[in-house]
């Protein structure tokens, strides 16, 4: 759920992401953000952001409600399973069914209006989970979200 209001995110098949408005029962938005299924989304603490997981084993940062993608890491050895900020909003974990990876929080990009301008990618995780820092070498991922 959102942390302020009364959306919730659901990660689907296909690769979207639909948001609901819990109180008035509707569909808000739904758009695909990836070529295989969507694994997992969370909101972050303060709600203008949120993290997605995929199939392909890449983890995704948006803006909310924008939907700009912010950062995308490399795809990993097996689709990511779940997702989860830290009570700070500074580091995001993800896990894979075989290990969970840190990651610390990019610092805040300019806004833009394709994910593919702000994308940057992260190498796989070392095999003991170690907090890693978003580089900011770019890299084209499959990402779609308003495109």
């Amino acid at each position: 759920p959102h942390p302020h209001d009364p959306v919730i995110a659901c990660a689907e098949e296909g690769g979207y992401v639909t948001f609901y408005d819990w109180k008035r029962g509707e569909t808000l938005q739904s758009r695909k953000v990836c070529e295989k299924d969507v694994n997992c989304v969370q909101f972050s603490p303060d709600g203008a952001q949120f993290v997605t997981g995929d199939d392909l084993g890449y983890l995704h940062l948006w803006s909310y409600p924008e939907g700009v993608e912010l950062f995308s890491t490399a795809p990993g050895d097996r689709g990511i399973e779940a997702v989860a900020f830290d009570h700070s909003g500074s580091r995001i974990a993800s896990s894979d069914r075989s290990k969970t990876s840190p990651f610390e929080m990019p610092p805040p990009a300019p806004p833009t209006t394709s994910c593919r301008d702000t994308q940057a990618a992260l190498p796989p995780s070392a095999s003991a989970p170690t907090t890693t820092s978003w580089p900011v070498a770019a890299e084209t991922a499959p990402c779609a979200f308003g495109n």
